[in-house]
């Protein structure tokens, strides 16, 4: 019996050759500059988040804009969660874990990008916060 071989296919330059136009990127990428001086303001829709380090970040009201500007609408979908309202599952703490995922669209039908997040009630952030109430200018429990 003969032994099959397999052909390789390599990429042509064809395949590796920009989407647009150099000159509609740069048009694009003026917009986008004009539109984040004109229409975005810093610590609103982008800015610094403590403990991040310097460089800004886009905000969610950013990134709303941003979407509106170029037509594209969000799609939210769970992906998975656990709610363990009474901590029976996880040694009597109550626990909590979300991931979303969010597929940008454009048009209805054309997906432009996806990303999940996800979190939990045991990061350090939330696990370790009070739950009583407390007066706002001096402190004490109310």
């Amino acid at each position: 019996m003969a032994e099959e071989t397999k052909a390789i296919v390599l990429a042509t330059t064809d395949y590796l050759m920009p989407a647009a136009p150099l000159e509609h990127m740069l048009t694009t990428f003026e917009f986008k500059q004009r539109f984040i001086d004109a229409v975005l303001k810093k610590d609103v829709d982008y800015g610094v988040i403590p403990g991040t380090g310097k460089k800004p970040t886009l905000l969610k009201a950013g990134a709303e804009k941003l979407a509106s500007a170029f037509g594209l609408a969000p799609m939210f979908e769970d992906i998975d969660k656990v709610e363990d309202w009474t901590g029976a599952e996880h040694g009597g703490e109550a626990f909590f874990f979300y991931r979303v995922r969010c597929t940008l669209m454009r048009g209805g039908d054309r997906i432009i990008g996806s990303a999940d997040g996800s979190c939990n009630s045991w990061e350090k952030k939330y696990r370790y916060r009070g739950g009583e109430r407390v007066c706002p200018q001096c402190g004490v429990a109310a």
